[in-house]
């Protein structure tokens, strides 16, 4: 027969055990990928340390009391990971972007996003239409879609070279290698404000006049999260009520009107 200080014991242990598992549940499990690159996300010792994502969702987090983790994962595993429940949240994304989108929980917009046209301004392109960027090489970053320009790639009469990211498709511009290259807007003014300080330096490149796409950043968050789009909105509302997401993206140079609060999308 079990004494009665054994079964004490065994009940301590079973309430610890519960107890860590429920702690562990109760942690807001954040996907980052490479494709996130500065000022999204910046890396030290291969852990998240500073960006517009850590910002804004610790700052989430704070106000929501509970702790949070982020994984960096493969744009092609972040949906994988956010269905089976091994991430909680995918931070950038968007409906479009993602195959079952309706399976999941959506935030309302956290800010806006363009996608722009840099060419050499000494090819002096003049690029008004996406119909003017024919028979040119244009450089994308692999595992994106450009829904504007897929009929254009598919045909080949818009030639797709995809690089790993903006970096790289900087150097390959320089290099001859292409007509232009597409990207977000926050990436391209950061990216040339840390390579190009000086406007001589930034004056070899043209941003191009060709709407390409524009679109607003949300984060999509699994059905069984700690933290629900409801709350999650709930707090994103305060954040941009007292300034902070504004404050978030001037810090890294982002100037943007703050998108107003939508209700097309599931929560």
């Amino acid at each position: 027969m079990i004494k009665l200080n054994e079964l004490i014991l065994l009940s301590l242990l079973l309430t610890c055990l519960s107890s860590n598992s429920f702690a562990k549940k109760k942690v807001f499990i954040v996907s980052y990928g490479a494709n996130d690159a500065p000022p999204y996300a910046m890396t030290q010792g291969g852990k998240l340390s500073t960006g517009i994502i850590k910002d804004i969702f610790d700052r989430i987090a704070k106000e929501l009391k509970i702790p949070i983790e982020y994984v960096k994962t493969p744009r092609k595993r972040a949906e994988l990971y956010l269905s089976n429940e091994r991430v909680n949240a995918i931070a950038i994304s968007n409906p479009q972007w993602l195959a079952n989108s309706h399976l999941y929980q959506w935030s309302e917009p956290i800010f806006a996003e363009k996608d722009w046209l840099v060419t050499l301004t000494k090819e002096c392109k003049n690029i008004n239409l996406v119909s003017d960027m024919q028979a040119m090489i244009i450089g994308t970053t692999r595992g994106y879609v450009y829904p504007k320009l897929t009929h254009y790639f598919n045909n080949k009469s818009i030639l797709r070279s995809d690089a790993k990211n903006i970096q790289a498709n900087f150097q390959r511009l320089k290099l001859g290698r292409l007509d232009g290259f597409i990207d977000s807007n926050i990436l391209i003014e950061y990216h040339l404000q840390l390579y190009y300080p000086n406007k001589k330096q930034q004056a070899q490149f043209t941003i191009e006049k060709v709407k390409i796409s524009q679109h607003y950043i949300h984060t999509a968050i699994s059905a069984n999260s700690p933290v629900s789009a409801i709350e999650f909105n709930q707090v994103l509302a305060q954040l941009k009520t007292t300034g902070t997401i504004s404050a978030i993206l001037k810090k890294y140079s982002v100037q943007q009107n703050m998108p107003h609060k939508t209700t097309s999308f599931k929560q």
